[in-house]
């Protein structure tokens, strides 16, 4: 990422270029199960790079904070190791699953949302219901926090922050990007358990919640999946799902 950022002129490049390789991070960590469950060792030899590449980003990051750069340090710090975790806690579930069945891998992943912080809050079938989650969306940060730092960003680091949390909140209930729907809408889209779609609002960090039968609104959802819009019934937030 930034042997390409270095190719830039503009902010604007920049910007792209930190969003581009969110997405990448996005699109391995929902593949990386599928990929384990094909090739474990290949995963284990992932998790031995993330590892190893740990203290090397951190450094990294440290530097490029004294030297005044502060966004992509933010970047480098905190998005980065964010995604490489998700990666990490994958595999792991992965391995157990293989070694000890289904049932412990299930236990396993249950205890990483703990441990992690980001509270693995299934979405309900309706809209906004109340939750007493207290969950915090990577680095220790609680939703409401999470939102409020997203006004001080650029808006290509903003994207990208919000991209990266999607990636673990997505995860961590079971969601699953709908290709197709994301294409035809020119956004990200995500099929849930409760057979709603969620559609990501990354100029606020939330979710559109959306009627997968008819693409009607249902209404919007912070990343607790905590309503904080009714639905718009103008039709201006309806999806395509067809």
């Amino acid at each position: 990422m930034l042997e390409e950022q270095k190719k830039c002129s503009t902010p604007a490049c920049r910007d792209d270029v930190r969003a581009r390789y969110a997405e990448l991070d996005e699109q391995r960590n929902q593949e990386l199960a599928a990929t384990c469950q094909q090739d474990i060792t290949s995963c284990e030899t992932l998790s031995a790079q993330l590892q190893a590449d740990a203290p090397k980003i951190q450094a990294l990051a440290d530097k490029l904070r004294r030297s005044g750069d502060g966004n992509t340090a933010s970047v480098i710090g905190w998005l980065v190791p964010g995604s490489n975790q998700m990666a990490q806690d994958i595999i792991t579930s992965s391995i157990v699953a293989q070694r000890d069945g289904p049932a412990a891998s299930a236990m396993a992943t249950g205890a990483q949302i703990i441990a992690s912080g980001v509270g693995g809050v299934k979405p309900g079938v309706s809209v906004g219901a109340k939750s007493n989650s207290s969950s915090a969306i990577l680095g220790n940060k609680t939703v409401a926090q999470f939102e409020k730092s997203l006004s001080t960003l650029p808006p290509g680091e903003r994207v990208a922050q919000i991209k990266a949390v999607v990636a673990s909140v997505t995860i961590a209930n079971g969601m699953v990007k709908d290709s197709k729907l994301s294409r035809l809408n020119g956004r990200d889209v995500y099929r849930a358990n409760d057979g709603n779609l969620y559609a990501v609002d990354t100029q606020h960090g939330r979710f559109e919640v959306i009627n997968s039968k008819n693409g009607k609104h249902l209404g919007e959802v912070d990343f607790d999946f905590k309503q904080t819009k009714p639905a718009d019934k103008s039709g201006g937030h309806d999806l395509k799902v067809k």
